[in-house]
């Protein structure tokens, strides 16, 4: 992706949005439907204004066939996202919606910096949970000074205090 952002996500049986993940420049979406020649297991959507880069599924082999290193280096990357998911699956099983909230905000902290584009309707999608417990939660942590919030958007100002939250460990 050029520029922008782009939302990946799936709806339940029951209708309910989880959202898998977001991608922003620079980052490579889609591959897993390159490789297996079947449509994309979930819906991508730009939730602003977006520039998506595109190459055909025979040029993407054939240049992956030139060139083994940038396969290794996706194989890497795809990795690097079934550990992420794994471990966002054991947190949706195990651990307190404060935990997960807290360990969502880390994770795009560190890939987006410390402002965020999210709503807290998006971050309660990501973690699965409801707008309401979100909404209690991230008070809780504006009140103690971990985050700041606006329409719309997210400000992390002590990542270590939502680092310590999502381990499950008593605050200081």
């Amino acid at each position: 992706m050029a520029e922008g952002r782009i939302k990946v996500s799936k709806v339940s049986a029951s209708g309910r949005e989880f959202v898998v993940a977001f991608f922003g420049p620079g980052d490579i979406f889609g591959e897993v439907a390159v490789f297996e020649d079947k449509p994309y297991p979930a819906s991508a959507q730009a939730t602003e204004l977006t520039t998506v880069l595109a190459v055909s599924r025979d040029r993407f082999i054939k240049f992956l066939s030139c060139y083994p290193i940038v396969a290794l280096k996706i194989i890497n990357m795809l990795g690097s996202r079934l550990r992420d998911s794994m471990g966002r699956l054991r947190d949706l099983a195990g651990e307190r919606v404060e935990q997960r909230i807290a360990g969502i905000l880390v994770m795009l902290s560190s890939k987006f910096g410390p402002e965020l584009p999210f709503t807290r309707q998006e971050i309660a999608d990501m973690v699965g949970t409801t707008i309401e417990t979100t909404i209690r939660t991230m008070t809780r942590f504006k009140e103690n000074g971990i985050i700041k919030s606006a329409r719309g958007r997210i400000t992390v100002l002590n990542k270590n205090s939502l680092r310590t939250i999502s381990e499950g460990l008593p605050q200081e």
